[in-house]
């Protein structure tokens, strides 16, 4: 009974690699990791690694490079914790909405046909309540036009010089002569003026627009575990990423992103890189992207 309680986590993974003949340098050597880490994961000394979940990814880490399941002795690891860490261990078992590398593209897809069928629709709305121009030649105050101009544009011009001759009553014959140039100027054929409809367009398509590009992009030069979050604390994604792999995740910002071995990652959020402040006493990283 008493050598069934010193079977530990711990205990397992230093006879492994005691078996397999290796020292603590080496295996701190390959699993990027400190020789009092490595030894603080074969006494169980639990507390010095961080939370729980970098708890179990070096446990996996090692057991991988030993050559053994890791069932077994997370399931023993798991044991030894108390109540509290094993429930939040249990809930982190259940299934998780996580975004696979190259997966995050629905979302830009969706946004990009929302808002075409929404340009379309009010593009479509816009022209049929826009007053058609006439195809026969107009003449406005002497001049010639080959469309008929806006109906507002008209307006204007001889409001303006209606206010002119209530000004200068004297100089009426002048106003009159100098209107033919001054509807020249003004007049646009080709020209409407945006409507309301036409800028709330705009806006909208500008806001889905912004918001259909935030995306954080990952290279990694080391075996690293990463965790990001979304805007709701959602977890996107969760998993251990190899040397020379890559991953783009998008959602919604501000991100929060857990790094296990900050010193192999680089980021970039939206194009733009992003300065990652290691925590020297176990080479991770917390760290919030995007707009708060």
């Amino acid at each position: 009974m008493s050598e069934a309680v010193k079977i530990t986590a711990g205990s397992m993974l230093k006879q492994a690699r005691e078996q397999a003949g290796l020292e603590i340098q080496a295996v701190a050597d390959r699993l990027h990791l400190r020789p009092r880490q490595v030894t603080a994961l074969e006494t169980d000394q639990y507390q010095l690694l961080g939370t729980d979940i970098f708890c179990r990814g070096y446990i996996k880490s090692y057991c991988k490079f030993l050559s053994i399941e890791n069932a077994p002795v997370l399931d023993r690891y798991i044991e030894q914790l108390p109540d509290a860490v094993v429930q939040e261990t249990t809930a982190s078992k259940r299934p998780r909405p996580i975004q696979l590398p190259g997966k995050g593209y629905t979302i830009q897809y969706w946004f990009a046909a929302v808002t075409l069928m929404v340009a379309v629709g009010l593009w479509f709305a816009h022209d049929q309540l826009s007053p058609k121009a006439s195809s026969a030649p107009v003449m406005v105050s002497g001049l010639s036009v080959e469309q008929q101009p806006t109906k507002s544009a008209v307006q204007q011009v001889f409001e303006l010089a209606a206010i002119n001759a209530e000004t200068t009553p004297e100089q009426a014959p002048q106003a009159e002569t100098a209107q033919p140039e001054l509807v020249a100027e003004v007049i646009d054929p080709e020209y409407q003026e945006p409507t309301e409809q036409t800028l709330l367009t705009e806006n909208i398509v500008a806001a889905v627009v912004e918001r259909a590009s935030d995306w954080l992009n990952f290279q990694f030069s080391d075996d690293c575990w990463v965790e990001v979050k979304d805007k709701d604390n959602a977890v996107i994604y969760a998993d251990l990423k190899r040397a020379d792999d890559t991953l783009q995740v998008s959602g919604k910002p501000p991100f929060k992103v857990l790094l296990g071995y900050a010193p192999g990652v680089s980021l970039d959020y939206n194009g733009e890189p992003v300065d990652i402040e290691v925590n020297r006493k176990n080479n991770s990283a917390r760290l919030t992207v995007g707009d708060l």
